[in-house]
């Protein structure tokens, strides 16, 4: 952890951050904001159909998890781009997570780098099931990849936390980490993923000012840092996620 601190205040390699196949961050606010075409219209007009029946593609898991995620994001050609970027998001927000649970004495950090990794496990059902309703279509753009995942990523995180046999703290976390000031029993968990996903993504978009202004952060007042370390905790995630995505 030390190695983390002596580095200065701005300490994120922009062009490590640019770097990675811009799909850029899909979670940004106005990404899903675009207009879509008519064939993205009838894909995602699918995806709804089968998101009202729950109708979850779940992928089967093999003895790592964590590389199985991997392999299904990044082992299909077609939008290929999309998985990468989630997989960026997925490595990020492990190391990022792992950084702040060693600052914290509930969660220690493996537990914390699991908590983060699998917070967004329903990425992979949702590309695949965007794969499977836009197979023999031109590409799908970037709004409509965002608003398949906004509307149901969460939901199929759990279902797939869940068929994958992970700890009823990480399929629960997973299913709800974007609405983590109602949980009982894992509020701490969901707060670390919900940080880590926010330090996400104000340092791949760049957004040093909004990190910077994350030491006001609810999430901090819950995973028992002291206020002194507040913003020790949140370099020691800048550096994490900087080392993470390094040559994305």
């Amino acid at each position: 952890m030390l190695r983390f601190l002596k580095r200065s205040k701005r300490t994120v390699d922009a062009e490590a951050v640019s770097s990675h196949e811009v799909i850029r961050n899909l979670d940004a606010p106005d990404a899903s904001s675009g207009p879509l075409e008519d064939h993205e219209k009838d894909v995602l007009a699918g995806v709804r159909r089968r998101l009202s029946s729950s109708d979850f593609d779940l992928p089967t898991s093999g003895d790592d998890p964590a590389k199985t995620m991997e392999s299904h994001l990044l082992g299909d050609e077609n939008l290929v781009g999309v998985g990468r970027e989630v997989w960026r998001q997925i490595t990020s927000t492990a190391a990022t997570a792992r950084a702040l649970a060693g600052f914290m004495t509930d969660i220690d950090p493996e537990r914390g780098e699991a908590i983060g990794r699998f917070q967004e496990i329903g990425k992979v059902s949702m590309l695949a099931m965007l794969r499977r309703e836009s197979a023999g279509m031109p590409t799908c753009g970037t709004a409509l990849v965002a608003r398949v995942f906004g509307e149901g990523h969460e939901r199929a995180g759990f279902a797939l936390a869940t068929a994958w046999k992970l700890p009823e703290e990480i399929a629960v976390v997973a299913g709800r980490h974007h609405d983590w000031e109602n949980h009982d029993e894992y509020l701490q968990s969901a707060a670390l993923a919900s940080l880590s996903n926010r330090i996400d993504l104000h340092l791949s978009l760049g957004q040093q000012e909004h990190f910077e202004n994350l030491t006001d952060a609810k999430e901090l007042d819950v995973l028992d840092i002291p206020p002194d370390l507040f913003w020790d905790s949140l370099m020691a995630a800048s550096c994490a996620f900087a080392d993470a995505v390094q040559g994305w």
